[in-house]
């Protein structure tokens, strides 16, 4: 009994107390710093284990799955805005929405993966959707019952119009007793 309540001091030399736990100060090998991938993998031949991002990364490369431009400069220019009477607009733009399928969604249609997951879209816009072409699948015209497999590349392109905004600068406006930027 004496033994549990009274545990045994450990020596403190190369650990350090945090949140109530011992941790060694210096728990890697090499200072703490990521392990790289080699060109030639040679990590892997000489024993140490690649990280998730490394593995990751070196299976689709092996595999030739492109890696997505989201976000590119080409996207961006894709609106063009002009002023007219003291407003900004945006002339109407067709945006792809673009995902890989998730774990999830595998094994299901493709109605129900977007009736859970995108739920703003009816059930007779989605198959207009789907009549229309805007709705794809590894780039290829689908229909309502397809039934998502693993690595599909989803895509739905929509028509937007934007709202119009004030071409004026907005200036901001402080509350005096506690400081507090409140739009104008």
């Amino acid at each position: 009994m004496e033994a549990l309540k009274n545990p045994p001091l450990l020596d403190s030399e190369g650990y350090q107390l945090i949140n109530g736990k011992w941790k060694q100060k210096f728990p890697a090998k090499n200072g703490g710093l990521k392990r790289k991938l080699e060109e030639n993998g040679g990590d892997e031949q000489n024993g140490a284990k690649l990280s998730k991002r490394e593995r990751t990364k070196k299976n689709k490369t092996e595999r030739n799955i492109e890696i997505l431009p989201q976000h590119t400069e080409e996207k961006y220019n894709e609106t063009e805005t002009y002023f007219v009477d003291g407003y900004r607009k945006v002339r109407p733009y067709y945006f792809t929405f673009v995902t890989h399928a998730k774990g999830r969604w595998v094994g299901r249609d493709i109605w129900t993966v977007f009736s859970k997951e995108f739920r703003a879209m009816p059930r007779e816009l989605f198959e207009h959707c789907i009549t229309k072409g805007l709705i794809k699948v590894n780039d290829k015209i689908v229909t309502s019952d397809y039934v998502v497999e693993n690595n599909d590349f989803i895509s739905h392109t929509v028509h937007r119009h934007e709202l119009p905004v004030t071409d004026q600068r907005q200036g901001r406006r402080y509350d005096d007793a506690f400081n507090f930027p409140f739009p104008a």
